[in-house]
């Protein structure tokens, strides 16, 4: 435990892991606001009132300030390569996609307006550069061009809405090919309706983990539930080579639904770390 830490910083709130957190947002909220301690200051991803109300009587109750990020960070472009973003006078190179992507921006950002303010030196070129430098292996990476690959580790309904955000962002009206696996004790259906309206045809697989949903069954639900044209393959790494081998140079492929799938996608193009 960190007795007396110099700055909290709490992202944004998902339903995720209800069983331990809670199973609002307001009772997750409370959960993370366990991280706060008399001393400290602050930093709160900006999002649901409701969310910022229980942080913020958290940090009253404990007499510490609270800084909600704002929405300061504009997008100038985006490429399946990533952003260009500006925030005030500066213009940031952003290797990171997804609007989700500049709401994380802002609460960096913010967290180094604190240590500046605090006297830590942190120049402008060190930011610039930092923030170009960012990898986030799995979350909307892209794999491969010629067709574009992008794998993403989304989980939950949450995420899947991001995906299809940032899918809808990126291809515009373009339907895609879909790779898909997830765990079963999730909330399946969730996780595939966001990105289905966009889905033209996919490829299941089972994640590698007992708590798998058998990726014949996720093809059937494909089916049944949402009128997609889904087929099984019984290996991710057959998975990949089937949806690559079905794809014009042109299409688009996205792979998401668990965490556990990510190495053995990537791994598939040569990507181990």
């Amino acid at each position: 435990m960190i007795e007396k830490p110099l700055l909290s910083v709490i992202t944004s709130i998902s339903l995720e892991h209800t069983e331990y957190l809670g199973e609002t947002y307001e009772a997750i909220a409370g959960e993370n606001a366990g991280i706060i301690k008399e001393g400290c200051k602050v930093v709160l991803s900006r999002q649901q009132q409701s969310v910022i109300d229980v942080v913020s009587g958290v940090c009253c109750e404990k007499g510490v300030e609270l800084i909600v990020a704002g929405d300061d960070v504009e997008r100038i472009s985006q490429t399946a390569h990533g952003q260009v973003v500006k925030r005030g006078g500066q213009i940031f190179d952003f290797p990171l996609l997804g609007a989700h992507q500049l709401q994380n921006l802002s609460t960096v950002l913010a967290v180094t307006d604190v240590l500046r303010n605090y006297g830590y030196n942190i120049s402008d070129t060190a930011l610039k550069e930092g923030i170009a430098a960012v990898r986030w292996p799995g979350r909307f990476e892209l794999l491969n061009e010629n067709p574009l690959f992008f794998l993403d580790g989304g989980h939950n309904h949450q995420c899947a809405e991001t995906v299809a955000k940032t899918l809808s962002e990126i291809c515009g009206d373009k339907k895609i090919l879909l790779l898909i696996g997830a765990l079963k004790d999730k909330d399946v259906k969730g996780i595939v309706a966001p990105v289905a309206p966009l889905v033209k045809r996919a490829v299941t697989v089972t994640p590698p983990s007992p708590r798998a949903m058998d990726g014949q069954e996720m093809a059937e639900l494909l089916k049944s539930e949402f009128d997609i044209d889904a087929e099984y393959c019984d290996d991710i790494k057959l998975g990949v080579k089937k949806i690559l081998s079905i794809a014009s140079d042109d299409d688009i492929i996205c792979a998401y639904g668990s965490l556990y799938s990510v190495a053995d996608i990537r791994s598939c193009f040569g990507k181990y770390r």
